[in-house]
């Protein structure tokens, strides 16, 4: 068993399967998915070539960037997410990968970006946390992650997205 301390974190590793609860999205902000966000925004190109090329993608990284410090600080949103790799006749393990983020936010609160909602938000943080353990599970191969759904689940203090993907190491 693994423990982050620093942040009051505990990531269990078992055999072949990951589950951590209450993961700061301060460990997502680099694999946060800013080329969607600008896209869906209506700013054509990918990130960082957009920053300091367009004075709106500058605008909307600066404010994005706040909220997700902000965010990291408070510890609200928070991330659960479950991996259990499975084996595939004939091929590479699978992971299915659930991944939870909970908030006592709501859409009523303000969001710092008019066209911005906190579904969305919640939508890229799980894009990252999918990213985020594809990445930590490589074990040296390549992975990719395939989306399967998200949607939004009942809560009576705010905000309840839940995603699932297949992880899949690919031979190189």
């Amino acid at each position: 068993m693994m423990t982050d301390t620093q942040d009051n974190e505990l990531i269990v590793f078992g055999e072949h399967n990951v589950h951590a609860e209450n993961l700061s999205i301060g460990h997502l902000v680099t694999y946060f998915p800013w080329t969607k966000l600008f896209n869906a925004s209506g700013m054509a190109g990918a990130y960082p070539a957009l920053l300091y090329t367009n004075e709106k993608a500058d605008a909307l990284y600066e404010v994005v960037s706040s909220l997700l410090g902000e965010w990291i600080v408070s510890g609200d949103p928070w991330i659960d997410l479950s991996l259990v790799f499975h084996d595939v006749e004939g091929g590479q393990p699978e992971g299915d990968l659930e991944v939870v983020l909970s908030s006592h936010l709501n859409e009523e609160d303000i969001m710092p970006v008019p066209s911005l909602f906190l579904y969305d938000m919640g939508c890229y943080l799980l894009e990252a946390a999918a990213a985020w353990i594809a990445d930590q599970e490589a074990y040296g191969m390549q992975t990719v992650i395939e989306r399967k759904d998200i949607s939004r689940r009942p809560s009576e203090k705010g905000l309840r997205l839940v995603g699932h993907w297949i992880l899949k190491a690919i031979e190189s």
